[in-house]
C-alpha cells in the first residue's frame, strides 16, 4: 500500500512545482521538499485556512484544495503557485490523495493499522494521524511477537490466538505469510512481573496442542512507542533465526535472551570460517555425527560428570568416553578439559551457523 509520500513521488517528475499534504492543524504530512515533512505551516496560512469556506483557494501564490472524508475535512493539498495550470494538477493530485484515503479507510482497523506500521514504510507523522483517527495511544509500551505456525489453517490459527486474546484494544493479532502470524500486545505492570516469556509459552502451547502442530514464539523488544514497533519486530525476526540456528529444540526464542548466539550471528562470515577452519582443520567437524554434538551438550549440562552425563544421553558410560577420545583423536581437542570443551562448543555453534549461511546461498541460486 502507498503512504502519501509515495503519491508526491509519483507526480514529481511531472510537477515542477513544490506540491504536498498539510493535515487540519496544519503539519506537512507529505512534500516534494522532503526536510519539510514534520513542519508546520505558517501560523497566517492556518488560520485562513481554516477560515476559507472554498474548496479551492489560494494563499500568498500558494493554491490548497480540501479532501473530504464525507463532511469532514480529511487533509489540505497545496501547490506552490497560484496559476490555472498548476490548478487542474493539484485537482488531479487531490483525486489520487482522496481515493488513497478512502482505501486506507476501508481497512481502517487495528489489526490492519499496526500491520501497516509494521509491514509497510509509513512515515512517523503518518503512523501518528492514523492512530489519531483510530484513537489509539501513541506512548504506550507494547511488544511483538513472532508466531511460526507450519501447515495450520489460516481461520483456526486466527481462532485460537482470538480466544486467548479477547481484549481487542490490549491485543491485536494478524497473518503476515504462509505460516507466520503476529501478536501486538500492550505491555503491563502485571506481564512485566509475570515476565512476557510466559505469555510466549503460554501462546506457544495452547497453538500446538489446539492445532496439533509445530509452534515456535519468538519475542521481539519492548517498544515505548507505535514508533519502536516496527523495530520490536524486526528484533522479533532476528530472535527466530537466532533461534533456529542455535536452539533448535527450544520452541520459545526471546529476543533479550539469546546469550552467545547473539554475537555469532553479528559476525562476519569470512571470520567464521577462519576460526572453524583454525579449531578443525581441514573441515574435520564434517565428519562428526549427532551422538558427537550431544554428548558436548550432555557434558555441559552435567558439569563435565561423565556418568551424569551417560545418564542424561541415555548411553553407558564407556559410550562416552569412547566418543570423547574420538573428538580428541580428531581435532586435539579434549573436552574433559574446561578450555578445549569451551572451544569446541563455540566452534559447533560458529558451523550451525555457516550452515545456516550456506542454505540461504543455496535458496538465492
Amino acid at each position: 500500500m502507498q503512504s502519501y509520500q509515495d503519491l508526491v513521488h509519483e507526480v514529481i517528475d511531472i510537477i515542477d512545482h513544490e506540491i504536498g499534504v498539510v493535515d487540519p492543524d496544519g503539519t506537512v504530512l507529505a512534500c516534494s521538499d522532503t526536510g519539510k515533512i514534520g513542519s508546520s505551516l505558517p501560523d497566517t496560512f492556518i488560520d485562513h485556512i481554516l477560515k476559507n469556506t472554498e474548496d479551492c483557494f489560494i494563499i500568498d501564490q500558494h493554491t490548497f484544495r480540501k479532501v473530504y472524508s464525507g463532511q469532514k475535512i480529511n487533509v489540505f493539498t497545496y501547490i506552490c503557485s497560484d496559476s490555472e495550470t498548476a490548478k487542474k494538477m493539484l485537482d488531479l493530485f487531490s483525486v489520487s490523495v482522496s481515493h488513497y484515503y478512502q482505501f486506507c479507510l476501508s481497512r481502517l482497523d487495528r489489526a490492519s493499522f499496526f500491520r501497516s506500521i509494521i509491514m509497510e514504510n509509513l512515515s512517523e507523522h503518518e503512523i501518528v494521524y492514523r492512530a489519531r483517527e483510530l484513537r489509539i495511544p501513541v506512548e504506550i509500551p507494547r511488544m511483538v511477537f513472532l508466531i511460526s505456525v507450519a501447515g495450520a489453517d489460516d481461520n483456526a490459527c486466527m481462532s485460537v490466538l482470538k480466544n486467548m486474546f479477547p481484549d481487542r484494544v490490549h491485543s491485536s493479532m494478524f497473518k503476515i505469510n504462509a505460516s507466520n502470524y503476529l501478536l501486538v500486545r500492550t505491555i503491563k505492570e502485571a506481564d512485566r512481573k509475570k515476565g512476557v516469556a510466559d505469555i510466549a509459552h503460554m501462546v506457544k502451547d495452547n497453538v500446538s496442542s489446539e492445532l496439533m502442530v509445530d509452534t515456535r514464539v519468538s519475542i521481539g523488544t519492548e517498544s515505548a512507542s507505535l514508533l519502536d514497533l516496527k523495530k520490536s519486530y524486526q528484533n522479533a525476526v532476528i530472535a527466530d533465526i537466532t533461534g533456529r540456528i542455535f536452539e533448535g529444540k527450544e520452541k520459545v526464542a526471546d529476543y533479550n535472551k539469546l546469550g552467545i548466539g547473539r554475537l555469532i550471528y553479528k559476525l562476519p562470515e569470512e571470520s567464521c570460517r577462519i576460526f572453524l577452519e583454525e579449531v578443525f582443520p581441514g573441515g574435520s567437524y564434517k565428519t562428526f555425527d549427532e551422538e558427537m554434538f550431544k554428548t558436548i551438550e550432555g557434558l555441559f549440562e552435567c558439569n563435565f560428570n561423565i556418568s551424569k552425563a551417560a545418564e542424561v544421553l541415555f548411553v553407558h558410560r564407556n559410550s562416552v568416553i569412547y566418543r570423547i577420545q574420538k573428538i580428541q583423536k580428531i581435532t586435539g581437542l579434549d573436552v574433559r578439559n574446561f578450555n578445549d570443551a569451551v572451544i569446541f562448543k563455540i566452534a559447533s555453534l560458529v558451523s550451525k551457523y555457516l550452515s545456516y549461511i550456506d542454505k540461504q546461498k543455496e535458496c538465492r541460486i
